[in-house]
């Protein structure tokens, strides 16, 4: 599982406050793999949240589902591309460790406008990197159930510590020397509500198992 999957930036397009139902894909690069390319596909519907991760390599493409699991406090995870025996995961969210230790977050107060949203910058830093993120209230999402699935994505951290609803639009990440490592944008955006199927396991996959000795 890659760890750069989890560093990303949401964008959502309209007017005003609403909850989104729709697609939104973003390009993410990381830097230091040139080559390598990465498109994040989220799809919300009410409370369901979907991620999606195809990753392009000169070796390989990969297209992996990540579905948090509230209820059952489970990561649920499959490959689609790569997968003749149709497995699928799941993850228990207690295996799911954070890469950043304690952070700190702040709203600075500066504002801009991205894509006609009104956003402010938030500032996460933890004890592996600096993140700057541009977050607009005017689009809400409640992080909080979320944020223990993303441990990675310091910008989703920051704003469920902060308890503030609202979305990343323009997410960058620098190192403890200031070298930018990630750094994501929007791509592309449906507003339509997802399919049902897009949020549970293809009924032809099976749950892996580990092979006992």
């Amino acid at each position: 599982m890659k760890k750069s999957f989890l560093s990303l930036c949401l964008l959502l397009i309209g007017a005003g406050v609403f909850a989104f139902d729709g697609k939104i894909k973003i390009a993410y690069k990381q830097f230091g793999s040139s080559t390598d390319k990465y498109s994040f596909t989220w799809n919300l519907s009410g409370s369901k949240l979907c991620l999606q991760i195809e990753m392009k390599t000169k070796d390989v493409n990969t297209l992996t589902t990540f579905i948090p699991d509230i209820a059952k406090k489970q990561l649920i995870s499959f490959e689609k591309l790569n997968n003749p025996e149709k497995i699928f995961f799941q993850i228990p969210l207690a295996d799911i460790k954070s890469e950043s230790g304690n952070i700190k977050a702040e709203l600075t107060g500066d504002k801009k406008m991205i894509s006609g949203f009104e956003c402010e910058k938030l500032l996460v830093t933890s004890e592996r990197q600096t993140t700057e993120a541009w977050v607009t209230r005017a689009i809400e999402e409640d992080w909080k159930s979320f944020a223990p699935f993303f441990q990675s994505a310091d910008e989703i951290q920051g704003l469920a510590k902060l308890g503030v609803k609202a979305f990343p639009l323009q997410v960058t990440s620098r190192n403890e020397i200031g070298v930018i490592v990630s750094s994501s944008e929007i791509d592309a955006i449906q507003k339509e509500t997802p399919a049902n199927e897009v949020f549970e396991v293809p009924a032809s996959y099976k749950l892996y198992t580990a092979a006992k000795n």
